[in-house]
């Protein structure tokens, strides 16, 4: 059970990287998935134990724009996507994703999201992201997919 609940937790991290890489590149999704999938981070150390499927599942909706409308809704009056970073909205359309697609429970989703957020961001911006996917979380429709 703990290898599993590692893998999942790799492959968040992964796929919050890869949305950040996208966001950062422009690339295009189909191109650059497999491409950071065989990259050799991959072939060694924990990244091997990645889940691909759940990360692919994880980044297939990433440019869906109902994620970044769901955002700019989540967020107080007087802010807007600009005071976001790129890695604090790549965190949150990542973890909005689980909520709304995997059978995950949202304690643990929100949890796994801001312990990613730890090794990107700084405190005051995991506080900030852990009330913006505390909101989200209560404001979202479960479409829930796979059970992981």
């Amino acid at each position: 059970m703990v290898h599993k609940v590692i893998s999942k937790h790799i492959s968040r991290l992964a796929a919050v990287q890869f949305a950040y890489q996208l966001e950062i590149t422009k690339e295009n999704y189909s191109d650059s998935v497999e491409r950071f999938l065989s990259s050799d981070i991959f072939k060694e150390g924990e990244y091997k134990e990645i889940k691909t499927g759940f990360f692919k599942r994880l980044v297939s909706r990433l440019n869906d724009e109902t994620l970044t409308e769901q955002i700019k809704k989540t967020l107080k009056s007087g802010k807007n996507l600009i005071h976001l970073s790129i890695m604090e909205l790549c965190i949150l359309k990542i973890a909005l994703i689980e909520m709304i697609y995997e059978k995950t429970d949202i304690p643990v989703i929100i949890n796994e999201y801001i312990e990613i957020s730890k090794v990107f961001i700084d405190n005051n911006s995991i506080k900030f992201i852990n009330a913006l996917l505390d909101t989200l979380s209560k404001n979202i429709e479960r479409k829930c997919l796979i059970k992981i």
